[in-house]
């Protein structure tokens, strides 16, 4: 099935995604040191940078995967609500909105074992926090945005399949040269074929 495969497929790409900002995060974890009697801490910017790229990453190679599994699928009865669904899912608040609360407790953490208490107030942790958070909820909802809209790329338009049947039913009413009220028996085969297409498009 279509929507089985692009979800595979695109668990694949989130774990690679979170697997190289995990490996952005520990080097700059590893830049906290106590040198020269003081505590050094990595530029807060720069950690915050790497989620926001985290979810810039996703949302492109994302959009790249269901342009390349969609546009070859042709399925006019996918499940779009399932990939919707999925895409709600990866680009959730709460699996980013946390994460440089974390990271400060890393900080905290490898502050000890140099024997030194870590102070976030000092800091100001809070302020960069701050504007992690609407950053990064700025960031989701474009991402959310992106990718659904390049789903909805490849759904049926229901609509133009309708009224395109409509056109080649009343284009076939021509060619057989049958007219409305045809040797005054009242039939008008345009009205007839217009409330058939009507009456099959709402059981759609």
């Amino acid at each position: 099935m279509i929507v089985d495969a692009l979800k595979n497929k695109l668990v694949v790409i989130d774990r690679k995604c979170e697997e190289t900002a995990r490996t952005e995060i520990d080097e700059l974890y590893a830049e906290a040191r106590y040198e020269a009697g003081r505590f050094h801490v990595p530029d807060f910017s720069r950690v915050t940078r790497v989620w926001l790229e985290l979810i810039d990453r996703k949302e492109a190679e994302f959009n790249t995967e269901i342009e390349r599994v969609l546009q070859r699928s042709g399925d006019s009865n996918m499940d779009t609500p399932r990939i919707v669904a999925d895409v709600d899912r990866y680009f959730d608040e709460k699996h980013f909105i946390n994460r440089f609360d974390v990271f400060v407790d890393g900080i905290v953490r490898q502050a000890s074992r140099y024997g030194v208490k870590y102070d976030p107030n000092i800091y100001r942790t809070d302020l960069a926090d701050a504007a992690y958070r609407a950053a990064v909820k700025n960031r989701l909802q474009a991402a959310r945005d992106s990718v659904k809209s390049e789903v909805q790329l490849y759904v049926p338009d229901r609509a133009s399949e309708k009224k395109g049947w409509k056109a080649k039913l009343l284009s076939a009413n021509e060619s057989i040269e049958l007219k409305p009220n045809f040797f005054g028996l009242g039939i008008n085969l345009n009205r007839f074929i217009s409330q058939v297409v009507d009456k099959l498009g709402k059981r759609r």
